[in-house]
């Protein structure tokens, strides 16, 4: 299970104050269920919160400017209000995928590997090299709508690549050391490379914009750059971190051996879609490329939920889920998201290969994916590992039901918008409200999360500083 290995062992143990029994500590759910009873652990039982940076730009990306522009974006365009500005849509999509998920995996991604390696939780010297890179890329990229300089695009480009190359490395130096290493984990690894080389094709396709006297703030992401960033980045680095931590959201779950089968299908599929960036959209051979690249993607969203066990039932008696029923619910309404989203994909690429257009398909499909997916993922991975770095109890946990809840209406409003291709865009009114929904939810999980770490931080404190 995550975490356990000779280098830390015995951190429960001094948690809790039981000794290790038989050479290896079994006081870990005993710890769980002192953090539940608002207990807070030991400060020198805790590992240093190497996240929280990232996390609080992470949180500030997506709860001050990426989720309110694709909120009030949507909103305009379904109400009707009128349409925003052309940058809006690219912006949020970048923001999003880059700004918001990309910066977390950097944060919690120190913790998930260094526990997988055994290694011991300090923080790297190039992780403040790419803190300041990510953040100068991020302000860059807002700035530039605003000011009339194409060296911002290409300033904000430049630094976000270098940051998600120097990630890489560092991914793929601390996977090559992990002892036992498993086949899925070098999804982590591809997917690290998938993030760079999304963020270079983009500054490569925004240069080519400049020198020909386009405008750059018309750029929109195109299959290629979502395939790279979204299929094989994100969803990389979601499968590759849900084959190893199953077994604390589903209890009794062992992943099966599908580690390879998902490596292969997932960087094929992103591969496909790469190679259909370089086509015309109305080309059959693009259409095709497209549809082949979506299919592989399902495959790898269909055999990672299988190779889980994330769609079988299991009884609310297990001890496990007594503890964190919540979050098991938002891992299983992630991958519920997941099964539906492959659907969808599986569909489109059937319409596409047929020539047919796929409509708003398209739009659900990619919601399915982003909002149910992985934001589920991100809240159940939030909610679940914050109390064990911060070593307390989560604050406000109540903010878990609303979280989930609203979740799920979003998710649910945002899919139903496909009625309006079939039945009657009155289903488009639903919609519109959706990305507020989305907003609603991400603040009240961003508020827990803000008031833990801050908590986490006083708890950490030496008793003669505390007020």
């Amino acid at each position: 299970m995550l975490g356990e290995g000779p280098p830390h062992r015995d951190r429960a143990c001094v948690i809790t104050g039981e000794p290790p029994s038989g050479g290896r500590c079994k006081s870990r759910r005993a710890a769980r269920e002192a953090r539940e009873r608002g207990e807070i652990a030991l400060p020198q039982a805790l590992e240093a919160p190497l996240y929280r940076p990232f996390a609080l730009l992470a949180l500030g990306v997506t709860l001050g400017i990426a989720t309110p522009i694709g909120a009030v974006a949507l909103y305009r365009l379904y109400a009707p209000v009128g349409r925003v500005p052309i940058t809006w849509p690219s912006l949020h999509a970048h923001l999003q995928v880059f700004g918001f998920a990309g910066v977390l995996i950097m944060g919690v991604g120190q913790h998930l590997l260094l526990r997988f390696s055994h290694g011991p939780i300090r923080r790297h010297k190039c992780m403040p090299w790419i803190l300041g890179l990510v953040a100068l890329g991020l302000l860059a990229r807002l700035a530039a709508p605003l000011f009339p300089d194409a060296s911002l695009w290409l300033a904000s480009g430049g630094a976000e690549s270098l940051a998600y190359a120097v990630f890489a490395v560092w991914v793929t130096a601390r996977i090559r050391a992990t002892e036992p290493r498993f086949t899925s984990d070098w999804l982590l690894v591809t997917g690290a490379w998938w993030l760079a080389a999304a963020l270079v094709a983009e500054t490569i396709a925004l240069l080519v914009r400049v020198k020909t006297g386009g405008d750059p703030a018309a750029a929109v992401p195109g299959p290629g750059l979502y395939a790279m960033g979204l299929y094989g980045g994100i969803f990389g680095w979601i499968l590759g971190v849900a084959m190893r931590v199953a077994p604390m959201f589903l209890a009794v779950r062992k992943p099966r051996l599908l580690g390879g089968a998902i490596l292969v299908t997932l960087n094929g599929a992103v591969i496909l879609g790469v190679l259909a960036e370089g086509g015309s959209a109305a080309s059959r051979h693009t259409q095709i490329l497209q549809a082949l690249s979506e299919l592989g993607v399902a495959a790898a969203l269909i055999v990672g939920a299988l190779s889980i066990g994330a769609w079988r039932p299991q009884s609310r008696q297990v001890l496990a889920l007594h503890l964190d029923q919540t979050e098991a619910r938002f891992f299983r309404f992630a991958f519920a998201s997941a099964g539906l989203a492959a659907a969808g994909l599986i569909l489109g690429a059937g319409l596409g290969i047929a020539g047919t257009p796929r409509g708003l398909l398209v739009d659900v499909t990619r919601h399915l994916l982003t909002v149910g997916f992985v934001i589920g993922m991100v809240c159940a991975v939030g909610f679940r590992f914050l109390p064990v770095i911060e070593g307390v109890p989560l604050s406000v946990p109540g903010a878990r039901a609303i979280t989930f809840w609203t979740l799920a209406a979003a998710t649910l409003l945002r899919t139903l918008e496909v009625g309006a291709d079939y039945w009657h865009e009155a289903f488009l009114r639903p919609a519109a409200v959706s990305g507020f929904l989305a907003w609603l939810a991400l603040g009240c999980w961003g508020i827990a999360v803000g008031l833990t770490m801050i908590r986490g931080a006083t708890a950490r404190r030496p008793s003669g500083e505390k007020k």
